[in-house]
């Protein structure tokens, strides 16, 4: 295997999984389209889609709740804006109940996480992937969502399902700290 313990946006991640410039990937359901010369194995459902904000912003209104935020500037990882790609950014977060005013486009993850906790917009994720940054407040959006371990079709050998069994044995025993500092 080529391991990589590096973090893409979800349609570079999927590009170099294709390409054979990395052998797997873990990505969401929700974010790819796309299977198209790809496989791929659950590792855990009904994970929390959660609305990234700032604590100030959040905090102001101990109330808030995530379709407050609906309006807000939304901020998004990308590696390239093109007017389809924010046609496509729109589209997509539709269906969580966003209208943002705007597209803030970063280069990667740690450039998005400065941008809301300085109150600059805000982002959706997953309970998972969310990083401990005290500035920042996830708020449930009642979404759920799936983490699958995804790989090429072509690339599929005996070690390659082996690996897979391992990680979802490991996702079947419990629930990760995030999550349960999210539900406690």
């Amino acid at each position: 295997f080529n391991t990589v313990g590096e973090v893409y946006p979800s349609r570079v991640l999927r590009d170099r999984i294709i390409s054979g410039m990395l052998d797997l990937g873990f990505l969401h359901q929700g974010l790819i389209r796309d299977w198209c010369g790809l496989r791929r194995r659950v590792l855990c459902r009904e994970i929390p889609v959660v609305l990234l904000t700032s604590r100030l912003l959040a905090d102001k209104c101990p109330e808030a709740r995530w379709s407050d935020f609906r309006y807000e500037p939304l901020i998004v990882e990308a590696s390239e804006c093109s007017g389809q790609v924010t046609w496509e950014i729109r589209r997509f977060y539709e269906k969580y109940g966003l209208a943002p005013q705007r597209i803030i486009v970063r280069p990667d993850m740690d450039s998005l996480l400065i941008s809301v906790a300085a109150g600059q917009g805000v982002a959706v994720g997953s309970i998972l992937s969310q990083i401990d940054v005290e500035q920042i407040k996830p708020l449930d959006t009642g979404h759920r969502d799936e983490l699958l371990c995804v790989w090429r079709e072509e690339n599929e050998t005996e070690l390659l399902r082996d690996y897979t069994d391992c990680l979802a044995e490991v996702f079947a025993q419990g629930a990760t700290p995030a999550w349960e500092a999210f539900h406690g």
